[in-house]
């Protein structure tokens, strides 16, 4: 079967195109499965799947390319009013109840196993630079594993694993490690869809690396092309336009 697989691999690579031997080009294609709009909103759906809980969480994310991204809470009621903008260096959240936005890191959880950045963010590219990690077998099937680094010192994760399939490039599974090189979860990209002509993912599971039955759902829908203002980026006027 490993001569089968690596047969396989020397096929895939010899027929894509030469930039997607490049491992930016593979994490550029991945990010167009997770969204090939420069300007959008989409919402997101997160479902908290505990041992003895389970809750439903909505968000409206609102992008600019890899420049900025805003969260809307909309749900539950309790939350509504919040919001969370992310730039490369401001990464804030606003309270109807505070006075002022209130910077926290991306790192901080905001549902189940899910940080503020695994929601606002929706690609890699603009955050790490890749390079290939080697090739192997994902649920038998033949996968390139790519290592992603964090380009500053403060990125929400130091380091992440992500495979992708072996021609396509989908993501499969991503591990996402803290500085000290503990693992802190896993991603599994579930489901795919199609919008427009396009194969996007529509959702992806994410378990924590030290308690497996803690895993939450976050599901994406109505991605919209849209350019926003850039005053909804702008922390001082989060909930004001």
């Amino acid at each position: 079967m490993k001569p089968l697989i690596a047969i396989f691999f020397a096929a895939v690579l010899t027929a894509v195109e030469p930039g997607a031997k490049d491992a930016n080009e593979m994490l550029r294609r991945v990010d167009e499965y997770r969204n090939p709009l420069p300007h959008y909103s989409v919402d997101v759906d997160l479902t908290l799947l505990h041992r003895d809980e389970t809750r439903g969480f909505t968000f409206r994310v609102y992008g600019k390319g890899d420049e900025a991204s805003l969260l809307q809470f909309r749900a539950p009621a309790t939350d509504k009013g919040k919001f969370y903008v992310m730039l490369k260096d401001d990464r804030s959240i606003y309270l109807p109840d505070a006075s002022r936005p209130i910077r926290i890191s991306p790192l901080q959880r905001l549902v189940g196993e899910a940080s503020n950045g695994d929601v606002a963010r929706t690609t890699y590219g603009g955050d790490y630079d890749a390079e290939i990690g080697g090739e192997e077998a994902v649920d038998g099937k033949p996968a390139i594993l790519l290592l992603l680094k964090g380009k500053d010192a403060d990125m929400s994760y130091s380091k992440v694993k992500l495979w992708v399939a072996a021609g396509s490039i989908e993501p499969i599974k991503a591990e996402y490690y803290a500085m000290s090189g503990r693992m802190l979860k896993k991603l599994y990209f579930r489901e795919f869809g199609m919008l427009g002509a396009r194969r996007i993912v529509k959702t992806i599971e994410i378990q924590d690396a030290i308690r497996p039955d803690h895993r939450t759902m976050m599901s994406y829908s109505n991605l919209i092309s849209k350019q926003y203002p850039d005053k909804m980026f702008n922390r001082n006027y989060m909930g004001k336009w």
